[in-house]
């Protein structure tokens, strides 16, 4: 007897109904999921809902929360709209994306969540000051509208994300005292435009600075990386920042100078500079602070500094240059400050130097081979030190008017006060000495007609 086939109908809802398990499942995993505020997808899309499973996936990497800032993150309270939390910030356009995170110097301890890249709206992120650890999650990457960054004096670890470039729309980035290690990207000079502010000053990043920094000739206003451990030559590209006007690359292993016309301040300072200060420093105009201390320059320093008209700061100490202070110095006419102990500098000060009406904060002079006198300009200068000038002010040995008296006891008084500050413990004043010599000057200037 011949049998007749069945359509296959069972094999089919077999088929059928192992799919429609699957995704049931799926589903169910995915809503279970959901309930944990870690979970990254919404299955209906939301983004309002994105962006409050993200805010309350930052709160759960958050060990403590010592003044409260996050209590009012509550998903079960729904009276309260997450743009209402503590330190956030929602778009007035669109009322339900999160633009802003003011979460700093709150004490917060934890890590950062990598949930934050969710944050597709976020413009401002401000953990500055807390006690954050762990690494910038490589989702920070995913902020295009991000402007301004700060994760400074936290204690985050790892180097800084390659996909940082991501972000390109950042203003500022500040990452400032914290633990990261390796190099500095070289993806912020191609890929960050607008970047105008850069700080990573107080990591132990290492490495070579990225000449492709000089790519953000048009935006870059401020660089910090000093407190590091960079190497290597200061690259010449920097030179392109024709809007940069301050440069701090302080207390790293650089080497090399380089032609920065625009800056305003400059700090050098702990570096292995060696050489001669280059003649070309003259060039710098609109300088206005130059530090170049500790460091291992030689040589004369040259006269192009009066050149710098702007300077009111300039420190040069602890290096070994040689020979005379330059009178040029006398044309930069806004200086108060003016550092240069601890070299091998000698003769006598110019008296284009004293005369200059603005030098009344400090002249730093000492453990040098320099002589001469003093003259009565020095009278306005709140601190002078020079262990080993001899500190005559002129016209002291004219002996009759009040005035010359009163000369006299000034320069004694600057004497005194340059022993008490010597950098050496055994080239300072004994106390009662002191003592007994600013009584016996007391008991002159009351005497004196005033």
């Amino acid at each position: 007897m011949d049998m007749k086939l069945l359509p296959q109908r069972h094999n089919s809802f077999n088929f059928m109904s192992s799919i429609l398990l699957l995704v049931c499942s799926l589903t169910f995993i995915i809503s279970y999921m959901c309930m944990d505020v870690n979970c990254l997808v919404t299955i209906n899309g939301d983004n309002e809902s994105n962006d409050r499973v993200a805010l309350l996936a930052f709160k759960n990497e958050i060990t403590q929360d010592p003044p409260g800032i996050l209590s009012s993150w509550d998903n079960s309270n729904s009276s309260l709209h997450f743009c209402e939390w503590g330190g956030v910030t929602c778009s007035r356009r669109h009322p339900s994306r999160v633009t802003g995170l003011y979460l700093n110097s709150q004490r917060l301890v934890g890590s950062i969540s990598p949930h934050i890249g969710n944050l597709s709206f976020l413009k401002i992120l401000n953990l500055n000051n807390n006690s954050l650890n762990g690494e910038i999650p490589q989702q920070m990457g995913r902020l295009s509208r991000l402007q301004g960054l700060d994760l400074s004096n936290n204690s985050l670890e790892g180097e800084i994300p390659h996909n940082i470039s991501g972000c390109s729309n950042l203003r500022y980035l500040y990452i400032v005292n914290n633990l990261l290690m390796g190099r500095i990207p070289n993806e912020i000079g191609f890929y960050l435009p607008r970047l105008a502010f850069l700080s990573l000053r107080g990591n132990k990043l290492s490495g070579h600075i990225p000449a492709s920094l000089g790519n953000l000739s048009s935006s870059l206003v401020q660089l910090y990386l000093d407190y590091n451990n960079l190497e290597g030559r200061i690259p010449g590209t920097l030179s392109q920042l024709t809007k940069l006007k301050l440069l701090a690359l302080e207390s790293n292993r650089l080497s090399g100078f380089q032609n920065l016309v625009g800056l305003a301040t400059l700090f050098l300072d702990s570096n292995l500079l060696t050489g001669s200060i280059p003649t070309g420093i003259g060039n710098l105009q609109n300088l206005g602070i130059l530090h170049l201390r500790f460091n291992k320059l030689s040589g004369i320093i040259p006269s192009s500094f009066g050149n710098l008209t702007k300077l009111f700061e300039l420190d040069l100490r602890h290096n070994k240059l040689t020979g005379l202070v330059p009178s040029s110095l006398g044309y930069c006419e806004f200086l108060q400050k003016l550092f240069l102990g601890n070299n091998r500098l000698s003769g006598s000060i110019p008296e284009q130097v004293f005369e200059l009406p603005s030098l009344s904060g400090v002249l730093g002079l000492s453990n040098n081979s320099l002589t001469g006198s003093l003259p009565v300009e020095v009278e306005r200068i709140e601190e002078i030190t020079d262990s080993r000038l001899l500190l005559d002010v002129e016209g002291e040995h004219h002996s009759g008017s009040t005035r010359d008296t009163r000369r006299q006891i000034m320069s004694r008084i600057i004497q005194i006060g340059v022993k008490c500050s010597s950098e050496l413990p055994t080239d300072r004043s004994c106390m009662n000495e002191v003592s007994v010599d600013l009584q016996a000057l007391k008991d002159q200037l009351q005497g004196v007609e005033m």
